[in-house]
Protein backbone atom coordinates (compact mmCIF):
# COMPACT_ATOMS: atom_id res chain seq x y z
CA UNK A 1 0.00 0.00 0.00
CA UNK A 2 2.86 2.37 0.92
CA UNK A 3 4.57 2.02 -3.09
CA UNK A 4 0.66 2.39 -4.26
CA UNK A 5 -0.14 6.33 -2.34
CA UNK A 6 3.26 6.91 -3.05
CA UNK A 7 3.16 6.62 -6.95
CA UNK A 8 -0.63 8.08 -6.64
CA UNK A 9 0.60 11.20 -5.51
CA UNK A 10 3.69 11.40 -8.15
CA UNK A 11 1.18 10.31 -10.96
CA UNK A 12 -1.11 12.83 -9.69
CA UNK A 13 1.37 15.78 -9.20
CA UNK A 14 2.95 15.41 -12.85
CA UNK A 15 -0.23 14.92 -14.28
CA UNK A 16 -2.67 17.45 -13.15
CA UNK A 17 -1.84 19.98 -15.48
CA UNK A 18 -1.47 18.23 -18.78
CA UNK A 19 -3.91 19.35 -21.43
CA UNK A 20 -6.93 17.06 -22.97
CA UNK A 21 -5.43 13.70 -21.13
CA UNK A 22 -6.18 10.61 -22.67
CA UNK A 23 -9.17 8.98 -21.09
CA UNK A 24 -8.17 6.03 -19.40
CA UNK A 25 -5.88 9.43 -17.39
CA UNK A 26 -8.48 11.29 -17.00
CA UNK A 27 -10.54 8.35 -15.06
CA UNK A 28 -7.45 7.79 -12.57
CA UNK A 29 -7.22 11.75 -12.28
CA UNK A 30 -11.01 11.72 -11.14
CA UNK A 31 -10.64 8.78 -8.82
CA UNK A 32 -7.27 10.18 -6.82
CA UNK A 33 -8.83 13.60 -6.76
CA UNK A 34 -12.20 12.59 -5.31
CA UNK A 35 -10.33 10.25 -2.67
CA UNK A 36 -7.97 12.95 -1.74
CA UNK A 37 -10.96 15.40 -1.38
CA UNK A 38 -13.01 13.19 0.66
CA UNK A 39 -10.45 11.39 2.81
CA UNK A 40 -7.64 14.18 3.33
CA UNK A 41 -9.43 17.72 2.65
CA UNK A 42 -7.00 18.44 -0.61
CA UNK A 43 -9.50 20.37 -2.95
CA UNK A 44 -7.66 20.14 -6.75
CA UNK A 45 -10.22 20.52 -8.44
CA UNK A 46 -10.97 23.88 -6.81
CA UNK A 47 -7.45 24.83 -5.74
CA UNK A 48 -5.42 23.27 -8.56
CA UNK A 49 -1.83 23.12 -7.57
CA UNK A 50 -1.75 25.98 -5.31
CA UNK A 51 1.46 26.60 -2.86
CA UNK A 52 -0.53 24.92 -0.05
CA UNK A 53 -1.79 22.05 -1.62
CA UNK A 54 1.72 21.30 -3.11
CA UNK A 55 3.20 21.32 0.12
CA UNK A 56 0.12 19.00 1.82
CA UNK A 57 0.89 16.61 -1.11
CA UNK A 58 4.61 16.39 -0.59
CA UNK A 59 4.01 15.67 3.20
CA UNK A 60 1.94 13.00 1.96
CA UNK A 61 4.17 11.23 0.10
CA UNK A 62 6.61 11.11 2.41
CA UNK A 63 4.33 10.02 4.93
CA UNK A 64 3.15 7.17 2.87
CA UNK A 65 5.95 5.61 2.30
CA UNK A 66 6.98 4.59 6.03
CA UNK A 67 5.45 1.93 6.97
CA UNK A 68 7.06 0.44 4.10
CA UNK A 69 10.47 1.68 5.26
CA UNK A 70 9.93 0.12 8.75
CA UNK A 71 9.38 -2.80 7.52
CA UNK A 72 12.08 -3.30 5.62
CA UNK A 73 14.27 -1.67 8.19
CA UNK A 74 12.25 -4.68 10.70
CA UNK A 75 14.33 -3.01 13.79
CA UNK A 76 10.58 -2.28 15.41
CA UNK A 77 9.77 -4.31 18.30
CA UNK A 78 6.53 -6.20 17.11
CA UNK A 79 3.87 -8.58 19.35
CA UNK A 80 0.97 -10.66 17.93
CA UNK A 81 -0.02 -10.18 21.83
CA UNK A 82 0.65 -8.34 24.83
CA UNK A 83 0.64 -10.78 27.14
CA UNK A 84 3.55 -9.07 28.94
CA UNK A 85 1.42 -6.25 30.59
CA UNK A 86 -0.11 -7.77 33.39
CA UNK A 87 -3.26 -5.93 35.41
CA UNK A 88 -0.27 -6.66 38.69
CA UNK A 89 2.91 -5.81 39.24
CA UNK A 90 5.94 -7.28 40.45
CA UNK A 91 4.67 -7.36 44.08
CA UNK A 92 0.64 -8.94 43.05
CA UNK A 93 -0.41 -5.58 43.80
CA UNK A 94 -2.77 -3.67 41.35
CA UNK A 95 -2.30 0.02 40.20
CA UNK A 96 -4.22 3.24 39.03
CA UNK A 97 -3.10 6.66 37.45
CA UNK A 98 -5.30 9.26 37.53
CA UNK A 99 -8.01 7.42 38.94
CA UNK A 100 -7.83 4.75 36.06
CA UNK A 101 -6.77 0.74 35.95
CA UNK A 102 -3.39 0.56 34.97
CA UNK A 103 -1.31 -2.40 33.66
CA UNK A 104 2.33 -3.72 34.37
CA UNK A 105 4.80 -3.85 31.53
CA UNK A 106 7.16 -6.91 32.08
CA UNK A 107 9.12 -5.56 29.34
CA UNK A 108 9.71 -1.92 30.19
CA UNK A 109 9.24 -2.36 33.90
CA UNK A 110 6.45 0.41 33.72
CA UNK A 111 2.51 0.93 34.54
CA UNK A 112 0.26 2.19 32.13
CA UNK A 113 -3.29 2.76 31.21
CA UNK A 114 -3.21 2.14 27.68
CA UNK A 115 -5.88 -0.82 26.86
CA UNK A 116 -4.57 -4.35 26.27
CA UNK A 117 -5.68 -6.62 24.00
CA UNK A 118 -7.86 -8.86 26.53
CA UNK A 119 -9.30 -5.79 28.06
CA UNK A 120 -10.63 -4.34 25.11
CA UNK A 121 -11.94 -7.20 22.90
CA UNK A 122 -12.06 -4.90 19.67
CA UNK A 123 -8.78 -3.71 19.83
CA UNK A 124 -7.23 -4.53 16.42
CA UNK A 125 -3.44 -3.41 17.78
CA UNK A 126 -1.35 -0.06 18.91
CA UNK A 127 1.89 1.36 19.35
CA UNK A 128 3.38 2.06 22.60
CA UNK A 129 6.33 4.27 23.49
CA UNK A 130 8.55 5.21 26.11
CA UNK A 131 10.17 7.99 26.59
CA UNK A 132 14.41 7.44 26.88
CA UNK A 133 16.06 10.97 27.96
CA UNK A 134 19.15 9.30 27.87
CA UNK A 135 19.07 7.44 24.59
CA UNK A 136 18.72 9.19 20.52
CA UNK A 137 16.18 8.92 19.62
CA UNK A 138 14.64 9.90 22.54
CA UNK A 139 11.28 7.43 22.27
CA UNK A 140 11.61 3.51 22.23
CA UNK A 141 8.44 2.13 19.98
CA UNK A 142 6.82 -0.72 19.86
CA UNK A 143 3.96 -2.69 18.16
CA UNK A 144 1.26 -4.90 19.28
CA UNK A 145 -1.12 -6.44 16.48
CA UNK A 146 -4.03 -8.33 18.91
CA UNK A 147 -5.97 -11.21 17.77
CA UNK A 148 -8.76 -9.18 17.18
CA UNK A 149 -6.46 -7.36 14.02
CA UNK A 150 -5.76 -10.38 12.06
CA UNK A 151 -9.06 -10.31 10.71
CA UNK A 152 -10.13 -11.66 7.32
CA UNK A 153 -8.23 -15.37 6.88
CA UNK A 154 -7.48 -13.96 2.52
CA UNK A 155 -5.16 -11.41 1.76
CA UNK A 156 -5.55 -7.78 0.40
CA UNK A 157 -3.87 -8.81 -2.76
CA UNK A 158 -6.46 -11.53 -3.09
CA UNK A 159 -9.19 -9.32 -2.90
CA UNK A 160 -7.67 -6.33 -5.34
CA UNK A 161 -6.96 -9.84 -8.34
CA UNK A 162 -10.76 -10.20 -8.43
CA UNK A 163 -13.04 -9.25 -11.35
CA UNK A 164 -14.37 -5.58 -10.77
CA UNK A 165 -17.85 -6.59 -11.47
CA UNK A 166 -17.28 -8.93 -8.68
CA UNK A 167 -16.28 -7.06 -5.38
CA UNK A 168 -18.93 -4.38 -7.04
CA UNK A 169 -21.85 -6.99 -6.72
CA UNK A 170 -20.47 -8.54 -3.45
CA UNK A 171 -20.87 -4.56 -2.14
CA UNK A 172 -17.50 -4.50 -0.74
CA UNK A 173 -17.05 -1.35 1.85
CA UNK A 174 -14.04 0.37 3.15
CA UNK A 175 -14.96 -0.62 6.26
CA UNK A 176 -14.78 -4.72 5.40
CA UNK A 177 -10.90 -3.65 3.97
CA UNK A 178 -10.07 -2.26 6.89
CA UNK A 179 -10.95 -5.80 8.81
CA UNK A 180 -7.25 -7.11 6.44
CA UNK A 181 -4.35 -7.41 8.85
CA UNK A 182 -2.52 -5.15 6.11
CA UNK A 183 -4.44 -2.13 6.78
CA UNK A 184 -4.32 -2.53 10.34
CA UNK A 185 -0.52 -2.82 10.43
CA UNK A 186 -0.25 0.19 8.43
CA UNK A 187 -2.79 2.20 10.71
CA UNK A 188 -0.72 1.20 13.39
CA UNK A 189 2.86 2.12 11.39
CA UNK A 190 1.69 5.47 10.85
CA UNK A 191 1.39 6.23 14.97
CA UNK A 192 5.46 6.16 14.76
CA UNK A 193 7.40 8.68 15.37
CA UNK A 194 9.19 8.25 11.44
CA UNK A 195 5.55 9.06 10.45
CA UNK A 196 5.50 12.40 12.45
CA UNK A 197 3.28 10.83 15.27
CA UNK A 198 -0.10 10.97 13.17
CA UNK A 199 -2.95 11.31 15.51
CA UNK A 200 -6.42 9.48 16.07
CA UNK A 201 -8.95 12.29 16.02
CA UNK A 202 -12.21 12.58 17.65
CA UNK A 203 -14.75 13.11 15.06
CA UNK A 204 -16.53 15.51 16.43
CA UNK A 205 -14.35 17.99 18.27
CA UNK A 206 -11.26 17.34 16.37
CA UNK A 207 -9.63 16.83 19.85
CA UNK A 208 -6.85 14.43 19.96
CA UNK A 209 -7.88 11.31 21.59
CA UNK A 210 -5.13 9.59 23.66
CA UNK A 211 -4.91 6.64 26.24
CA UNK A 212 -6.28 8.07 30.00
CA UNK A 213 -7.91 11.09 28.15
CA UNK A 214 -11.07 10.25 29.73
CA UNK A 215 -12.59 13.90 30.03
CA UNK A 216 -12.88 14.29 26.14
CA UNK A 217 -15.58 16.30 25.95
CA UNK A 218 -17.44 17.57 23.13
CA UNK A 219 -19.28 20.77 25.21
CA UNK A 220 -18.09 22.29 28.29
CA UNK A 221 -21.77 21.08 30.23
CA UNK A 222 -21.72 17.35 28.94
CA UNK A 223 -19.55 14.91 28.74
CA UNK A 224 -19.44 11.95 25.45
CA UNK A 225 -18.16 9.06 24.37
CA UNK A 226 -15.18 10.27 22.38
CA UNK A 227 -15.60 9.07 18.78
CA UNK A 228 -12.94 8.26 16.85
CA UNK A 229 -12.36 9.20 13.27
CA UNK A 230 -12.24 6.26 11.94
CA UNK A 231 -13.58 3.97 8.57
CA UNK A 232 -15.45 5.14 5.81
CA UNK A 233 -18.05 7.41 7.37
CA UNK A 234 -16.10 9.08 9.63
CA UNK A 235 -13.05 9.76 8.08
CA UNK A 236 -14.58 12.21 5.55
CA UNK A 237 -17.36 13.67 8.11
CA UNK A 238 -13.70 14.58 9.54
CA UNK A 239 -12.30 16.07 6.66
CA UNK A 240 -14.71 18.07 6.24
CA UNK A 241 -15.23 19.45 9.32
CA UNK A 242 -11.50 19.54 10.42
CA UNK A 243 -9.84 19.85 6.87
CA UNK A 244 -6.56 21.09 8.63
CA UNK A 245 -5.94 18.08 10.89
CA UNK A 246 -7.69 15.77 8.29
CA UNK A 247 -4.04 14.58 7.12
CA UNK A 248 -2.77 13.78 10.66
CA UNK A 249 -5.44 11.64 11.29
CA UNK A 250 -4.16 7.51 10.57
CA UNK A 251 -7.10 6.33 9.41
CA UNK A 252 -7.48 8.91 6.70
CA UNK A 253 -4.37 8.00 5.32
CA UNK A 254 -4.28 4.34 5.47
CA UNK A 255 -7.94 4.83 4.04
CA UNK A 256 -6.58 6.25 1.23
CA UNK A 257 -3.70 4.10 0.43
CA UNK A 258 -5.90 1.31 0.91
CA UNK A 259 -8.33 2.90 -2.02
CA UNK A 260 -5.22 3.44 -3.89
CA UNK A 261 -3.95 -0.13 -3.97
CA UNK A 262 -7.11 -1.34 -4.92
CA UNK A 263 -6.88 0.51 -7.96
CA UNK A 264 -9.69 -0.86 -10.07
CA UNK A 265 -12.25 0.95 -8.35
CA UNK A 266 -13.33 4.26 -6.67
CA UNK A 267 -13.93 4.22 -3.13
CA UNK A 268 -14.15 7.97 -2.04
CA UNK A 269 -17.81 7.03 -1.06
CA UNK A 270 -16.94 4.50 1.03
CA UNK A 271 -18.14 1.26 -1.36
CA UNK A 272 -16.03 -0.07 -4.30
CA UNK A 273 -17.43 1.89 -7.38
CA UNK A 274 -17.20 1.81 -11.29
CA UNK A 275 -13.99 3.76 -11.78
CA UNK A 276 -16.05 6.13 -13.90
CA UNK A 277 -19.37 5.57 -14.31
CA UNK A 278 -19.33 8.55 -17.06
CA UNK A 279 -17.06 7.13 -19.27
CA UNK A 280 -19.52 3.59 -18.92
CA UNK A 281 -22.54 5.56 -19.17
CA UNK A 282 -20.51 6.88 -22.60
CA UNK A 283 -19.70 3.49 -24.15
CA UNK A 284 -16.22 1.64 -22.63
CA UNK A 285 -14.48 -1.00 -24.71
CA UNK A 286 -13.62 -2.10 -21.04
CA UNK A 287 -15.69 -5.63 -20.52
CA UNK A 288 -15.14 -5.62 -16.97
CA UNK A 289 -16.23 -1.56 -16.13
CA UNK A 290 -19.38 -2.13 -16.28
CA UNK A 291 -22.57 -4.36 -14.59
CA UNK A 292 -24.37 -5.85 -16.89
Amino acid sequence: MSDAGVDSVKWISRTWNRKNPLSSSRKKRRRISQTLLSFLAIDLDKDGFNSANKKKLKKLQKILAVPKQLIKKSDLPTFCNDDFRTDKGPNNQEHKINGEKAYWDTIWKLWSVAPTCKSMSDLDGYMSFKENPDENPGTAERLVICPSGFGKPDTLSQLRSKGVQEVIRQKVELDDVSEYVALTLFHELLHSQAAGYLEDYNVHTGESIFVGNSNDKSNEDEEEEAIPAYGQVAVPIFAESFPDKAMNNADSVALYAAAMYLHKWSWWTGEAQIPDKESCDEGSDDADCCIQ
